[in-house]
């Protein structure tokens, strides 16, 4: 599992199914994209939950959910003034992303509109979690651009801070991918049941506004 999602939507349903299904052995790791891609068509791992699309023909693609983003802005920010922010609004130059290797990175950096992260700024940092990248934008000037999952557990006084995209309702596909050595059907399909039972039902809904962001 990436981990920007494993320490939010494992809660919600790993107890749930050892508790279901006790005779299943489940092993759980985190990775980053590439190196999830990588064991599954090596048959080192049965399934990873990600976001998708891949665009790799070797990979099966069962969508899960959708995660909606939201901008986290640092006290005080001037944009904290509007109930919406457009893309163009945000200055690149106060951005904290994750470091490369991150799908959420390019996502991040395509709805910002990314030209060059560093021009012109005085502090360059890029963080290996969405928990450094919060507290950094806390203690500091800036943003950053953080999941559902992430920011409902935010404090109270934290979400004050989150801010929607303005016109449109950016998110990621969260999927359960399998490779040409995938587990067994009954288990694949048994744990995807368990996950869409448990995940938030805010998660399951769309609207015109909803757009999938690619990663790059």
């Amino acid at each position: 599992m990436i981990p920007t999602l494993a320490p939010y939507l494992l809660p919600l349903f790993v107890q749930k199914f050892v508790d279901k299904y006790p005779a299943v052995e489940l092993k759980i790791f985190e990775y980053q994209t590439d190196e999830i891609i990588r064991h599954l068509k090596d048959g080192k791992i049965d399934g990873g939950i990600m976001a998708v699309p891949l665009e790799t023909k070797e990979l099966k693609e069962e969508h899960l959910f959708y995660e909606p983003f939201k901008i986290f802005l640092s006290p005080n920010h001037q944009l904290l003034k509007k109930k919406s922010i457009e893309e163009k609004d945000l200055d690149l130059k106060e951005a904290w992303l994750l470091k490369e290797g991150h799908c959420l990175r390019s996502q991040a950096l395509q709805l910002c509109q990314y030209k060059k992260v560093s021009e012109g700024k005085h502090l360059y940092f890029e963080g290996g979690s969405l928990e450094t990248l919060i507290n950094m934008v806390k203690s500091s000037v800036g943003f950053t651009v953080l999941p559902f999952l992430t920011y409902t557990n935010l404090s109270q006084q934290d979400q004050k801070s989150l801010r929607e995209f303005k016109n449109h309702l950016p998110v990621r596909d969260i999927a359960f991918v399998t490779g040409p050595h995938s587990m067994k059907a009954s288990v694949e399909k048994a744990l995807i049941k368990v996950i869409d039972e448990n995940v938030p039902k805010e998660l399951k809904k769309t609207s015109a506004k909803t757009e999938v962001v690619a990663i790059q």
